[in-house]
């Protein structure tokens, strides 16, 4: 559950067209290793997807292999810029039960008007908005 998550994140502000990076980690209540997390962000899908949303990412989060990936540049428009890149993913021996990655989304059609534009199709499609 999430109670049994904690979380640390710093998200790296730099000059880079449309793209933001966060490095997470994640203290987890049990140990949890690189393939398990890869596994579960391989096979997350939430309620947008399951609506089949218009704006709906699919795959809402991507894997991105290599040492040196994600990268803004690289990997901002990954789904139309509306999925979120993981990568550099590792077991975090400074923490118990920890594991940390690197997190790249398009600031805008990920987050602002993005999200804007999910939210409300969400909105619509339950019948709040008409």
């Amino acid at each position: 559950t999430s109670a049994d998550i904690q979380w640390d994140a710093t998200c790296c502000r730099v000059p880079v067209l449309d793209g933001h990076t966060a490095v997470v980690t994640l203290l987890c209540s049990s140990p949890i290793s690189r393939d398990e997390a890869i596994k579960a962000w391989s096979g997350f899908s939430g309620t947008p997807q399951s609506m089949q949303l218009p704006g709906a990412p699919n795959p809402i989060l991507a894997v991105a292999a290599g040492d040196d990936r994600p990268q803004p540049r690289l990997d901002r428009m990954n789904g139309n810029g509306r999925t979120v890149t993981i990568g550099r993913i590792r077991e975090n021996r400074s923490v118990r039960n920890g594991i940390t990655f690197v997190v790249v989304g398009h600031n805008r059609r990920r987050g602002t008007y993005g999200n804007t534009i999910l939210n409300a199709e969400l909105l619509f499609q339950s019948g709040l908005l008409s």
